[in-house]
C-alpha cells in the first residue's frame, strides 16, 4: 500500500479515532491523525500535506463530525484529490476498545467503496 490511511474526525470523537488508529497500525496499516491539540488558523497547512500524501480516508461518521467544519473541508479535499473515502460509523467503537459490532462503510446501510455490496 502506497501512502496512510488519513482518519479524519471531529475532536469529540477523539478517542474513539485513536482507537481505530490503534487498530490499523496493530494490524501493520500506516495511519494518521492530527495531533490533540491543533486547532490554530493554519491547521490545514499541517494537515491537507498528510491527505494529498494519504492512499485512503477513513472519515468516522457522527453528528458531531456532520457539524465539525473541518471535517467537511477535509472530505471536500479528499474528493477533490480524488481519493478513496471510507465513512466508519463512530458506535462501532467502544472507549474499552473492543467493537461493538462489524465495522462497515456507513453502518452496513450502503457502501462507500464503488463496486462493493452493500
Amino acid at each position: 500500500m502506497y501512502g496512510t490511511i488519513f482518519v479524519s474526525h471531529s475532536r469529540r470523537n477523539r478517542a474513539d479515532a485513536e482507537t481505530l488508529v490503534s487498530w490499523l497500525r496493530l494490524a501493520g496499516l500506516p495511519a494518521w491523525i492530527s495531533g490533540p491539540q491543533l486547532h490554530c488558523p493554519l491547521w490545514q497547512q499541517e494537515i491537507f500535506p498528510h491527505l494529498e500524501r494519504s492512499a485512503v480516508v477513513l472519515v468516522l461518521a457522527s453528528s458531531e463530525a456532520a457539524a465539525a467544519d473541518g471535517v467537511a473541508q477535509e472530505i471536500a479535499y479528499a474528493k477533490a484529490l480524488d481519493k478513496p473515502i471510507v465513512y466508519v460509523p463512530v458506535r462501532a467503537f467502544s472507549r474499552s476498545g473492543r467493537a461493538l459490532w462489524p465495522m462497515g462503510p456507513m453502518g452496513g446501510r450502503r457502501s462507500a467503496v464503488p463496486g462493493t455490496p452493500a
